[in-house]
Protein backbone atom coordinates (compact mmCIF):
# COMPACT_ATOMS: atom_id res chain seq x y z
CA UNK A 1 0.00 0.00 0.00
CA UNK A 2 1.85 2.80 -1.06
CA UNK A 3 1.71 6.71 1.03
CA UNK A 4 0.43 9.66 -0.35
CA UNK A 5 2.88 12.51 0.27
CA UNK A 6 1.91 15.24 2.25
CA UNK A 7 2.57 19.18 1.22
CA UNK A 8 2.00 21.47 -1.83
CA UNK A 9 -0.42 19.76 -4.41
CA UNK A 10 1.79 20.71 -7.88
CA UNK A 11 -0.64 21.70 -9.98
CA UNK A 12 0.11 21.69 -14.22
CA UNK A 13 -0.82 24.70 -15.40
CA UNK A 14 -1.61 23.39 -18.81
CA UNK A 15 -3.96 20.85 -17.74
CA UNK A 16 -5.76 23.80 -15.74
CA UNK A 17 -6.49 25.97 -18.38
CA UNK A 18 -7.40 22.87 -20.60
CA UNK A 19 -9.69 22.01 -17.04
CA UNK A 20 -10.94 25.91 -16.63
CA UNK A 21 -14.69 26.38 -16.59
CA UNK A 22 -16.15 28.71 -18.95
CA UNK A 23 -17.04 31.87 -16.38
CA UNK A 24 -15.01 31.35 -13.60
CA UNK A 25 -11.35 33.57 -13.24
CA UNK A 26 -8.24 31.24 -14.04
CA UNK A 27 -6.23 32.83 -11.00
CA UNK A 28 -8.76 33.81 -8.08
CA UNK A 29 -12.07 31.89 -9.41
CA UNK A 30 -14.43 34.99 -9.33
CA UNK A 31 -17.42 34.26 -11.88
CA UNK A 32 -17.70 38.34 -12.50
CA UNK A 33 -16.69 41.15 -14.98
CA UNK A 34 -14.44 38.67 -16.50
CA UNK A 35 -12.35 39.04 -19.87
CA UNK A 36 -9.89 36.96 -21.91
CA UNK A 37 -6.90 36.98 -21.66
CA UNK A 38 -4.02 35.56 -24.37
CA UNK A 39 -1.28 33.70 -22.78
CA UNK A 40 1.07 34.24 -25.36
CA UNK A 41 0.48 37.85 -25.94
CA UNK A 42 -0.22 38.04 -30.14
CA UNK A 43 2.37 40.74 -30.23
CA UNK A 44 5.25 38.31 -29.54
CA UNK A 45 3.11 35.79 -32.20
CA UNK A 46 0.77 34.30 -30.02
CA UNK A 47 -2.27 32.89 -32.09
CA UNK A 48 -5.97 34.33 -31.68
CA UNK A 49 -7.25 30.59 -31.02
CA UNK A 50 -9.37 29.35 -27.86
CA UNK A 51 -6.35 27.39 -26.62
CA UNK A 52 -4.06 30.85 -26.26
CA UNK A 53 -6.53 32.50 -23.83
CA UNK A 54 -8.03 32.36 -19.99
CA UNK A 55 -10.96 33.78 -18.41
CA UNK A 56 -9.45 36.67 -15.74
CA UNK A 57 -11.33 38.74 -13.64
CA UNK A 58 -10.67 42.59 -14.39
CA UNK A 59 -8.87 42.70 -11.32
CA UNK A 60 -6.65 40.03 -12.03
CA UNK A 61 -6.20 40.75 -15.52
CA UNK A 62 -5.23 44.58 -14.38
CA UNK A 63 -2.48 42.73 -11.74
CA UNK A 64 -1.31 40.55 -14.72
CA UNK A 65 -0.35 43.39 -17.33
CA UNK A 66 1.48 45.62 -14.61
CA UNK A 67 3.84 42.45 -14.10
CA UNK A 68 3.93 41.60 -17.57
CA UNK A 69 3.63 44.67 -19.65
CA UNK A 70 7.98 45.43 -19.14
CA UNK A 71 8.91 41.63 -19.81
CA UNK A 72 6.13 41.76 -22.79
CA UNK A 73 7.77 44.92 -24.18
CA UNK A 74 11.15 43.54 -23.42
CA UNK A 75 10.36 40.26 -25.39
CA UNK A 76 9.27 42.02 -28.56
CA UNK A 77 11.79 44.22 -29.10
CA UNK A 78 14.29 41.31 -28.54
CA UNK A 79 12.69 39.33 -31.69
CA UNK A 80 12.77 42.25 -33.75
CA UNK A 81 15.92 43.15 -33.80
CA UNK A 82 16.90 38.84 -33.57
CA UNK A 83 14.74 39.22 -37.01
CA UNK A 84 16.60 42.19 -38.19
CA UNK A 85 19.75 40.13 -37.25
CA UNK A 86 18.79 37.66 -39.28
CA UNK A 87 18.01 39.49 -42.10
CA UNK A 88 21.75 40.91 -42.20
CA UNK A 89 23.43 37.54 -41.44
CA UNK A 90 21.59 36.04 -44.83
CA UNK A 91 22.78 39.18 -47.37
CA UNK A 92 26.58 38.42 -45.75
CA UNK A 93 26.42 35.12 -47.51
CA UNK A 94 28.16 36.02 -50.46
CA UNK A 95 31.43 33.66 -48.98
CA UNK A 96 30.86 30.45 -48.07
CA UNK A 97 29.98 29.54 -44.51
CA UNK A 98 32.55 29.87 -42.15
CA UNK A 99 34.78 31.87 -44.45
CA UNK A 100 32.22 35.53 -43.60
CA UNK A 101 34.24 38.50 -43.86
CA UNK A 102 33.31 40.96 -41.30
CA UNK A 103 31.87 40.42 -38.00
CA UNK A 104 32.82 36.40 -37.94
CA UNK A 105 36.23 36.45 -39.15
CA UNK A 106 37.86 32.36 -38.96
CA UNK A 107 41.27 32.08 -39.47
CA UNK A 108 42.15 33.85 -42.73
CA UNK A 109 45.73 33.52 -42.53
CA UNK A 110 47.78 32.70 -39.77
CA UNK A 111 51.08 35.21 -40.90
Amino acid sequence: MKRKKKGVKKVNPVKKVRKQKEGECFFCGATTNLQHHHIIPKCIGGDKLENNKVFVCAECHKKLHILLDPVIKYMAQAILLLQEELKRERTDLKAPLGFRSERGKKNESKS
